[in-house]
């Protein structure tokens, strides 16, 4: 017995067999797995038949699984009249020769013996099954790949948070507050600006400053404002953002 890893899984055969019977021991094994599974199968070659075996009574969450057909022990409600079932039709496919190799997806030892005997007849059998798989299973099996969830997806990283917007200093809200509240067109006489600052301070003058004058004042911020034209006519008006 071989232990798989998925990615061995397609070259575990050789020389690959064209034809395969899938069979399922759907009371061991969840609907959950059915598209790892197939998956795994379809590596292999053309599954000719996919059957699964379960009593409706135990599991019938298979049945919405076009991929499948489902096989129901029958009337009598027997102990383990499905795994039975399972072991006469593949007796039967082996004899018939109609597939050349087996997948028994299960986890129960009791498929055992019958994976010896495919093996012992010259058929590939490979064996699937969500861990823990019985130990005898496991060995009985040409090889053997043992389920196991799937990974979440990785959480994205966390957006950088936004750094804080910069406070203003108090000239600096006086400007935008008389810009919205006076500005012609959102657009503020720059001519008229220190006669309305210094209504609002009064002990304030431009030439304190570093800039000396409000032109340089407003283009040394351009994250704030946004002065247009020169001379007599020049204005500010609010950055675009």
């Amino acid at each position: 017995m071989k232990d798989l890893s998925p990615a061995d899984f397609a070259t575990a055969v050789t020389p690959a067999a064209p034809r395969w019977a899938l069979l399922v021991d759907g009371e061991n094994v969840a609907p959950v797995h059915a598209d790892r599974i197939m998956r795994h199968v379809a590596e292999l070659g053309k599954a000719t038949v996919r059957r699964v075996y379960c009593d409706p009574s135990i599991q019938r969450d298979w049945d919405d699984d076009p991929r499948l057909s489902t096989v129901y022990p029958g009337s009598a409600r027997t102990k383990n009249a499905a795994d039975i079932r399972l072991v006469i039709d593949a007796m039967d496919l082996a004899y018939s020769r109609a597939v050349e190799g087996f997948v028994i997806v299960s986890k129960d030892g009791d498929f055992a013996p019958l994976a010896t005997r495919l093996c012992d007849m010259g058929f590939s059998v490979l064996g699937i099954g969500p861990a823990p798989s019985s130990t005898a299973l496991r060995h009985a099996c040409s090889a053997f790949l043992t389920l196991t969830e799937d990974s979440p997806p990785p959480r994205p990283a966390p957006s950088p948070a936004a750094p804080p917007a910069p406070q203003l200093t108090k000239l600096e809200s006086v400007l935008v507050d008389l810009i919205e509240e006076r500005g012609d067109k959102g657009c503020l006489p720059i001519v008229s600006v220190n006669g309305l600052v210094r209504g609002k301070m009064p002990a304030f003058k431009i030439g304190d400053t570093p800039e000396k004058t409000w032109r340089a004042y407003l283009v040394a911020r351009p994250n704030l404002f946004e002065c247009q034209q020169r001379g007599p006519d020049a204005c500010v008006r609010l950055a675009r953002r």
